[in-house]
């Protein structure tokens, strides 16, 4: 599971978001929780690790505006299919790797694009950690409901492989 909550500060002067119409200054926050399974293929395994496959991403959440007044939701409440590609290098006897991951779909008006590059150390038990860049970019639009939401940077993890 990983969370993206982001609360942005903005002016809608008068546009009508879920039946509300908002005439100022509103505070929105749209918060992209997701939970992903993750059936994948294993295509090399060794110190070329390439997988390809199928993940099921269930969005739990979605966009509130409100202001001093008034509020209004949009639940996004989905499960979305996208394909799914890794591919890790590992530096023989080090422990030290460097791998890339994604999923993406597109279709009609939406499409996800979550991607992550990393640099991380493996012990020999398993326990790790990995640093790197993350690239996570939504649109979602079905049925007069529409978000838009890139979100980007740096990250940093601890891990256990079993």
């Amino acid at each position: 599971r990983r969370q993206r909550q982001m609360c942005i500060r903005d002016s809608l002067n008068g546009k009508v978001f879920d039946g509300v119409v908002f005439p100022g200054d509103v505070e929105s926050t749209i918060d992209l929780t997701h939970t992903d399974t993750t059936l994948y293929y294993e295509i090399l395994d060794n110190w070329v690790s390439l997988d390809l496959g199928i993940t099921a991403r269930y969005f739990e959440n979605g966009l509130k505006i409100e202001d001093e007044n008034d509020s209004a939701n949009l639940d996004i409440d989905s499960i979305i299919p996208l394909g799914y590609a890794a591919v890790k290098f590992d530096l023989p006897l080090t422990g030290l790797f460097v791998g890339a991951d994604g999923n993406i779909i597109k279709y009609d008006d939406t499409w996800i694009y979550d991607a992550k590059a990393t640099l991380g150390w493996e012990s020999s038990i398993g326990l790790g950690i990995e640093g790197g860049y993350r690239y996570f970019d939504v649109q979602y639009d079905e049925n007069d409901d529409e978000v838009k939401q890139t979100i980007k940077g740096p990250f940093a993890g601890l891990f256990f492989h079993f």
